[in-house]
């Protein structure tokens, strides 16, 4: 008598993904407890069905083919961004590119506030960057702030 191969679906412990690792994902749940050839790949969705051809085992003398499915809710990913702290800056020396160096995990343009050329006065001041995506269907927003500290500068006497 043949056995029906042990294939895990537990849907529930994966409540939510990023759509980055829906096919990672995917593949898990078509584990099994024997070797197995498989074929097949779910559309690109957010709500996306796993189910794809079933499994064939390499041991179909003693295992018979078996399948399964679940439902799986792909969740928008939330971008990250990178930006270190910025040395000291002296007044009078306008924010550029050293300051405003941040930069996400998925490229897009990042607005800053304050922005570019921008002249702070002396003191600890909070950067923001501030990331919209074009691809607003698969991420969301996303912003960081860093702080800067601008020097008094020393007068120079003529």
């Amino acid at each position: 008598m043949k056995k029906d191969p042990d294939i895990k679906t537990n849907v529930n412990i994966v409540k939510k993904l990023v759509i980055l690792t829906e096919l990672l994902v995917f593949f898990l749940f078509i584990c099994s407890s024997i070797a197995m050839a498989h074929t097949g790949f779910p559309e690109e969705k957010s709500s996306m069905p796993l189910h794809a051809d079933p499994p064939t085992p390499n041991d179909a003398a003693n295992y018979t083919t078996s399948s399964a499915s679940g439902l799986i809710n792909v969740t928008k990913a939330t971008p990250t961004i990178y930006w270190s702290k910025p040395t000291n800056i002296i007044y009078d020396t306008p924010l550029n590119s050293t300051q405003l160096g941040a930069y996400a995990s998925v490229p897009e343009t990042l607005v800053y506030t304050p922005q570019s050329g921008t002249v702070l006065s002396s003191g600890m001041h909070t950067l923001r960057a501030s990331f919209t995506p074009t691809d607003t269907i698969n991420y969301t927003q996303a912003s960081a702030s860093v702080l800067i500290n601008v020097t008094q500068a020393t007068p120079t006497i003529i």
